[in-house]
């Protein structure tokens, strides 16, 4: 007699569970998979016959890859904050470039206005200075136009007197005047 999968009861590879009265607890009415029991093997040599335990490496290399992607998301999640804080500050940027092209064009108007404004005070000077000169000349010339006619209206006046010696006095003053 055999058992399932061909194994000879007599062999003693086959040891059914004994708390299910003699059944076998694997074979074609249990699904085909075999259940493990501990300290129990298949006729195979000794050689567990399903799947080994995993390997404590495994569990490492897990455990690094978890810390390698938590800290491969901080660094995107950092670089995305601060690409988005570069973007601001480049805005920022362009603004104050752009205040300070009004402001420098605003102050190199100022400042061509302010040399204009000097050089027509300068101008302005020099002609107020050529107006005092001219008005001195003319006050000059008024005193003195001022003095030759007094002094033709005495030589007139004592031309039609007889006072020869006043008449010449009077001539020479003239002279002197005019």
């Amino acid at each position: 007699m055999t058992t399932p999968y061909g194994q000879d009861p007599r062999s003693g590879g086959h040891h059914p569970d004994p708390g299910t009265g003699g059944v076998p607890t694997w074979g074609p009415g249990t699904g085909g998979q075999p259940v493990q029991h501990p300290g129990s093997y298949p006729a195979t040599g000794g050689q567990p016959a399903l799947n080994p335990p995993p390997l404590p490496e495994a569990k490492r290399g897990r455990g690094a890859l978890i810390g390698l992607g938590a800290a491969t998301a901080v660094a995107l999640a950092a670089a995305a904050v601060f690409v988005f804080l570069w973007l601001g500050a480049k805005g920022e940027r362009d603004d104050l470039d752009t205040k300070y092209q009004q402001q420098s064009s605003a102050l190199t108007s100022a400042q061509d206005g302010r040399k204009k404004a000097e050089a027509d005070l300068a101008s302005a000077k020099e002609d107020a200075d050529k107006a005092r000169s001219a008005q001195r000349k003319a006050e000059s010339d008024a005193s003195a136009a001022d003095k030759c006619r007094t002094a033709a209206r005495a030589f007139v006046a004592a031309a039609q007197g007889t006072d020869e010696a006043k008449v010449n006095q009077t001539a020479d003053d003239m002279v002197a005047a005019c």
